[in-house]
């Protein structure tokens, strides 16, 4: 059923490892993009993916989690920073992901490593 999830939001996501973690509705809005993105769209997703990837990456191996890199990507996850465009709530208000249930899932997976 995700695949068909999906499938049917329009977006292809490369590397979509919390797509397996949680059914679409629960950390999904109805605010999702779709259609031709503009340059500043595009940009915030491309630095939303990586930290996303960087946290997901380092938090797999214990070892990385006292490291000054995975300690930065952790912050950024963690703070509920309104200000700043590309902090981790602003990122996910944008292309309709709620934050809370996101990163809940980021730290299980980080915790149950």
């Amino acid at each position: 059923m995700e695949e068909k999830e999906s499938i049917e939001t329009g977006i292809e996501i490369r590397n979509p490892f919390f797509i397996y973690l949680l059914p679409w509705g629960q950390f999904m809005s109805d605010k999702l993009l779709g259609g031709k993105a503009s340059a500043e769209a595009t940009l915030k997703f491309a630095v939303f993916m990586n930290g996303l990837h960087e946290y997901w990456k380092d938090a797999a191996y214990p070892a990385l989690h006292n490291t000054h890199e995975f300690l930065e990507e952790e912050a950024w996850v963690l703070a509920e920073d309104t200000e700043w465009p590309f902090s981790f709530v602003n990122l996910c208000n944008d292309f309709g992901i709620v934050s809370k249930s996101l990163r809940r899932v980021l730290v299980e997976w980080k915790n149950h490593r």
